[in-house]
């Protein structure tokens, strides 16, 4: 009798299991529909990558028969997706060699924690003064508890912020990197690091490391090495069905429910939703939890891609709180590398039922709660990355996770910096542009400190920033006195800006190439071959601005390799050269790419040049983002300048080549270029050097063709926006950088009263006309 219940078990978990088997499918799209039709089978795009005729995906064993069912050709690339990847992963652990300088403990599968190993790991980070509490808010469908931990101050007055992990259980490099930076955090403030030590005594800082402790078992028995892909929990649907998609779980109903095909409703499906908005017990525990807190941020890890998400995910539009979203993701994506936008905008299609709009939208029980989803490491990375990964994405992850602990509060950094040189009058200045990325509004001024670094340049400057409200930037412009006569022209300097907001120092160390240069415009028609490409020109707007453009006034073509490329080679011969470029684009994440390449071989050989808002590519094997390479992509639409040394190819003659390159679908508007610029440091001597004064600044402003009146402005004025509103609040005009002494032309704008503010480097300065 014992051996029948023996085999009976045996045989029902063969049962339960039986589409616990992964593939790694190419499909092929052979119809135009096909894609939409693929869409709504619900499967798991989050793993796809896409082709000019075929999308490549894992898929577990009904999917397959399901994508057979309806009609799809496909071939098998791997047969087993988990055997293959426990291969591959013992493979790189047997080659890996451990940093014994690093202080962070690997876990023993594959690198990565057990579920064991997680909660040893967070019990030696609760022996440290900073840890509050341990609750086990509630238990998994297979009695496993699901643990909260806070860390930070005792005082529940203390701003409030959640972190979690492991919604889906193949997403180890979740826990790895909480891990990574609670315990970067911790040390530092027992060292006594100021930040640290600021974070932790004025924030309670809440983290559920294991969401789905049942799935993540799941693997880890399976594939104890490493390799598991199961993703959801372990409810028990059928005899032959098992688990619900936690992070498809969530209400609101409209939301669960959306029209979008963001999520499934067969259980066999990787997506299912289950039976009803937070049936799952995990996510009824998470939501019980947040009804007896006080959330404003929350932090949702998931991996992979490099993204940076937010609401809405079931809607087709953003938020109300969208320019603080937007912020945020903006001022980290330099530092990260990451996309940021909604689900659309990054991952490229809709979800339902998803943790963020749920904590977002506010009802009866608890308030707004403003939360992001990383995919945390690159496309490259896919879900068990290899060992000698798991330490960087960490790292990568760190100030994201540092400055969503600052943004409860007002968080003011410094957003971008770059430097200009007045050639007229002779002088340079350090243009810097500060940002409040914080929920709140700033009530004090702030303190800016900045100097140099460097024993062959000296400044040393203080000023003071006014109160920023959340999202407003601010800007500022230095002039910087005249080197000494050892100055070497075109030499980089490092400049160390310390903010300092709430009694507390914050630093960033930011190069910058000094004094004098040349500009040689490179918009000029004459130095690019147009016959290559799709490449022209357009005005900005109702202005008179020219734009050089990969698709002048249209979206960029499917399946182009758009070219601009020299007509000649030019000659580096100077002390030093950099590359000036303001620019904005709307470029196809993952898959499309824009990039600004040089050659020193007359065009053999190209090399990608890195700028500071540069993305990594994804290798994506479908896109036209070679691994290893950087360009433009995702959705920057805001006029953002970036230099770049060109010091490595000096006295060498260069080709530089401007190019758009998209795959098969899904184009956007481009690549617009403002100006893009050689800056030339000649070999000059600062040893009599004398800056010549400018006139007195004006602006003229017409309306309808008429002279309306001058606007007289001081002589060190750098002007950033100029903006017209009605008497209504209504604004009505708006002019990005307007130069000193130029003429305004007011579009659209009708007879009557209007209030006109100036963004300066001096802050605004506020005037009234009268058009009639």
């Amino acid at each position: 009798m014992k051996k029948v219940s023996i085999l009976l078990i045996l045989f029902l978990e063969s049962i339960i299991n039986l589409n616990s088997k992964y593939y790694l499918l190419k499909i092929f799209l052979e119809q135009e529909n096909d894609y939409q039709k693929l869409l709504s089978l619900n499967l798991d795009m989050e793993s796809a990558t896409y082709g000019k005729s075929e999308i490549t995906i894992i898929v577990n064993e009904y999917e397959k028969e399901m994508i057979a069912e309806n009609g799809f050709k496909f071939e098998p690339l791997i047969e087993d997706y988990e055997k293959h990847l426990e291969m591959k992963i013992k493979e790189n652990v047997d080659k890996f060699k451990e940093d014994n300088l690093q202080a962070f403990e690997y876990g023993s599968m594959g690198g990565f924690y057990t579920l064991e190993e997680i909660y040893q790991q967070f019990n030696k980070l609760s022996n440290n003064p900073y840890f509050v509490e341990k609750q086990e808010i509630g238990y998994s469908w297979e009695k496993n508890p699901i643990i909260a931990y806070c860390f930070g101050s005792r005082d529940n007055n203390k701003p409030e912020v959640l972190i979690t992990a492991l919604h889906h259980s193949r997403e180890p490099a979740t826990v790895t990197t909480i891990v990574y930076f609670l315990q970067n955090l911790l040390e530092k403030a027992k060292n006594g690091d100021d930040e640290a030590v600021y974070l932790l005594e004025n924030r309670r800082i809440w983290i559920i490391p294991v969401l789905n402790p049942d799935g993540y078992l799941y693997n880890q028995k399976s594939y104890p090495n490493g390799g598991g892909l199961w993703r959801k929990n372990r409810r028990p649907i059928s005899q032959t069905d098992t688990g619900v998609d936690l992070n498809r779980n969530y209400g609101p109903y409209e939301f669960w429910n959306a029209n979008n095909n963001g999520s499934s409703t067969n259980p066999k499906n990787e997506t299912y939703r289950g039976p009803a908005p937070f049936s799952e017990p995990e996510i009824t525990a998470l939501r019980n939890f947040c009804f007896k807190r006080n959330f404003r941020l929350a932090l949702n890890f998931h991996t992979y891609g490099g993204m940076l998400i937010y609401p809405y995910s079931a809607l087709p539009f953003e938020t109300p709180d969208s320019i603080w979203y937007r912020s945020f993701g903006a001022y980290l994506q330099p530092i990260t590398s990451y996309y940021f936008g909604t689900d659309v905008q990054t991952v490229g299609y809709p979800t339902r039922g998803s943790s963020d709009d749920w904590f977002y939208t506010p009802d009866s029980t608890k308030g707004k709660i403003l939360a992001f989803s990383p995919e945390a490491s690159f496309q490259f990375d896919g879900f068990w990355p290899k060992k000698e990964r798991i330490l960087p994405i960490a790292k990568e992850n760190y100030p994201l996770i540092l400055n969503f602990l600052w943004s409860v509060e007002a968080n003011i950094r410094l957003w971008d910096y770059f430097y200009n040189f007045d050639t007229t009058r002779k002088i340079g200045f350090l243009q810097l542009e500060f940002a409040n990325i914080g929920l709140e509004n700033s009530t004090n001024s702030t303190q800016v400190r900045i100097y140099s670094n460097s024993s062959d340049y000296s400044l040393d400057t203080i000023f003071e920033l006014p109160p920023l409200q959340s999202a407003e930037r601010f800007y500022k412009s230095i002039q910087l006195p005249i080197p000494n006569e050892t100055f070497k022209n075109g030499s980089e300097i490092e400049f160390t800006v310390s903010v300092i907001h709430n009694n507390l120092v914050r630093k960033d160390t930011i190069k910058l190439t000094l004094y004098e240069y040349q500009i040689v415009d490179l918009k000029d028609s004459t130095l690019w071959d147009f016959s290559l490409g799709k490449w022209g020109y357009e005005i900005l707007n109702d202005s008179n601005y020219i734009l050089l453009c990969d698709s002048p006034y249209y979206n960029y073509k499917d399946s182009l390799d758009n070219y601009l490329v020299f007509r000649a080679p030019y000659r580096l011969g100077a002390n030093n050269f950099e590359l000036e470029l303001t620019s904005r684009w709307a470029i196809e994440p993952f898959y499309d790419y824009a990039k600004v390449e040089i050659s020193t071989n007359n065009g053999r050989d190209w090399t990608p040049l890195r700028f500071k808002r540069s993305t990594i590519a994804s290798g994506n094997q479908y896109g036209k983002q070679k691994l290893g390479e950087f360009g433009f992509a995702g959705y920057i639409r805001f006029w953002n300048t970036q230099t770049l040394s060109l010091k490595e190819f000096l006295w060498k003659e260069i080709l530089l080549r401007l190019s758009v390159l998209s795959d098969r679908a899904k184009n956007s508007a481009g690549w617009d270029i403002k100006d893009i610029k050689l800056r030339k440091f000649p070999n000059i001597s600062f040893q009599n050097y004398v800056s010549t004064p400018k006139p007195i600044n004006k602006l003229f402003l017409f309306s309808q063709g008429k002279f309306l009146q001058s606007i007289e402005l001081t002589e060190n004025i750098q002007i950033y926006e100029l903006a017209i509103w009605d008497i209504l609040g209504r604004k009505v005009f708006t002019q990005n950088y307007p130069e000193p002494n130029s003429t305004i032309y007011l579009q659209g704008i009708t007879d009557g009263v209007y209030f006109l503010r100036l963004s300066t480097n001096e802050g605004y300065k506020n005037f009234k006309i009268l058009v009639k």
